[in-house]
């Protein structure tokens, strides 16, 4: 049986930057009559933690109540594995956020002008350099969407010949307005 003061490190760890007065704020929102000072008792293991107020407790963390009455080193490993898995879900959300404001970029890109515009804008060795990087990051991100173990359920990508033929057309738009190694000097010549 995990003893009241457990319980209390537990909910002190479990409510990390959350104050003692906005859990006591939540939990008087659900009916529950509490306070700052009721926290700091729960936590100091001075007062028990009800059954009811547990559930309650737990749903405002976004935990479960064995989290609340884990002891030793199951709490502990789970909290380290927390430590490493909240980074990563950012690292992977930003990632997602980069390669969507790539394929936006690149489906922009797809609408310039004309020939003409486009053949000027591939000129420009930088802009050049990054739109190849912008095709290569999308190969390398789509392949591991496609073949990545941590991504399961609905953020799991199928084989999709949209975005295959995207990342075909960008390549071939890079491919025909590099010039060749014999024309660079004839186009620097005539620009």
């Amino acid at each position: 049986m995990t003893s009241d003061e457990q319980i209390g490190k537990n909910l002190v760890e479990l409510r990390g930057d959350r104050s003692q007065k906005d859990l006591a704020d939540e939990m008087r929102k659900r009916g529950f009559r509490w306070s700052q000072a009721t926290v700091w008792s729960i936590e100091k293991g001075e007062r028990p933690l009800r059954l009811s107020e547990a559930d309650a407790v737990a749903d405002i963390l976004g935990e479960t109540v064995n989290m609340l009455v884990a002891t030793g080193e199951k709490f502990t490993v789970t909290m380290l594995f927390r430590a490493v898995r909240d980074p990563l879900d950012e690292i992977e959300s930003l990632t997602d956020e980069a390669f969507r404001e790539q394929k936006t970029m690149a489906l922009l890109a797809g609408h310039l002008v004309d020939d003409e515009m486009r053949r000027l804008a591939f000129r420009d060795s930088p802009l050049r350099a990054a739109w190849t990087a912008m095709v290569t990051a999308m190969e390398k991100h789509d392949a591991w969407r496609r073949t990545s173990d941590q991504v399961d359920g609905p953020d799991a990508l199928e084989p999709s010949p949209e975005y295959d033929a995207l990342i075909e057309f960008w390549r071939s738009e890079i491919a025909s307005y590099t010039p060749s190694r014999e024309n660079d000097g004839v186009d620097q010549a005539e620009g």
